[in-house]
């Protein structure tokens, strides 16, 4: 637990830190955003697939005190190096941001993606057939809408 939360810390609330508190979960996700990728490639491989980008955010990331007792000591010892980690460890509870929001804000998860659908106009048919003919995509919003990007039908539909 103390190597994830040291990989957050500069984005942990007190840090002193200006890091864009919605990058932590790259450091958290580490290695499987490449696993789920080769996965979904493998899925597409198959044939045609219509997915979606989702979040299953609960808001019950806490963190309980491990640094009592006789580890306080160490602990308090170490808080000198990385203090953000240690204090989260010696008082336990929501993992807090530097932004003031929690690490599991339903606001952060949100803005990490998008689910966009290519519908020819705004009705829920439309929308239902757009999505039953593959004509939808998923954004990692985190990194920025992408300017100037534009998607049309293949015309080999």
């Amino acid at each position: 637990m103390f190597d994830r939360l040291r990989l957050i810390e500069p984005f942990l609330l007190g840090s002193g830190s200006a890091a864009a508190a919605d990058l932590a979960y790259l450091a958290v996700l580490g290695d499987a955003l490449p696993l789920s990728f080769d996965k979904w490639r493998d899925a597409l491989r198959l044939g045609p697939v219509v997915g979606y980008l989702g979040t299953d955010i609960h808001r019950n990331v806490n963190v309980s005190p491990v640094c009592t007792g006789s580890a306080e000591t160490a602990c308090r010892f170490l808080a000198a190096l990385h203090p953000g980690a240690l204090a989260l460890l010696l008082s336990g509870g929501p993992v807090m941001m530097v932004d003031g929001d929690r690490l599991d804000s339903y606001d952060r998860g949100m803005r990490w993606l998008q689910n966009r659908v290519l519908a020819r106009e705004l009705t829920p048919q439309a929308l239902r057939d757009a999505i039953r003919v593959g004509r939808s995509y998923g954004i990692w919003t985190v990194f920025g809408d992408a300017p100037g990007f534009s998607a049309r039908p293949s015309s080999k539909r």
